[in-house]
């Protein structure tokens, strides 16, 4: 089947099945006589295996690997397991980074009133030397 049916069938635009394909996602296409690619289920399937693991929250790395585990029928599930226990990881990391981030930006509204002055306690607080640079200033 042609790439535009394939995206039709796996949901994804074109450029994204050439670009997964340029990165070694997808096992080898065909060529048909004219030059045009001629792709199989087994290539919607690995694209649709792919979206899967992105909306995960994968990395296209991450999809490499599970995808090299998901054809292995040596594979043993705890790689599999150790593979998602190190992506909850990475995101509970950038939870509290967020989480973080937050309260910094609402520690910054609070300071400000808002008004039609041009005072703002935000940009005071944003572009306030901290103590450091204060030192390396005065040397």
């Amino acid at each position: 089947m042609k790439i535009s049916q394939v995206g039709q069938l796996a949901g994804l635009p074109v450029k994204t099945i050439r670009f997964y394909e340029a990165q070694g996602l997808l096992s080898p296409v065909e060529r048909a006589a004219n030059g045009y690619r001629q792709y199989s289920q087994t290539q919607v399937n690995q694209l649709q295996f792919i979206q899967r693991c992105r909306a995960a929250g994968f990395s296209l790395d991450e999809c490499r690997q599970m995808m090299d585990l998901a054809s292995n029928q040596q594979r043993h599930s705890k790689d599999v397991k150790r593979l998602v226990i190190d992506k909850i990881a990475l995101i509970e990391q950038q939870i509290t980074t967020l989480q973080q981030m937050q309260n910094t930006l609402q520690a910054l509204a609070d300071r400000c009133s808002g008004d039609e002055g041009a005072r703002c306690a935000i940009l005071e607080a944003l572009c306030a030397q901290s103590p450091t640079q204060q030192n390396l200033k005065d040397s």
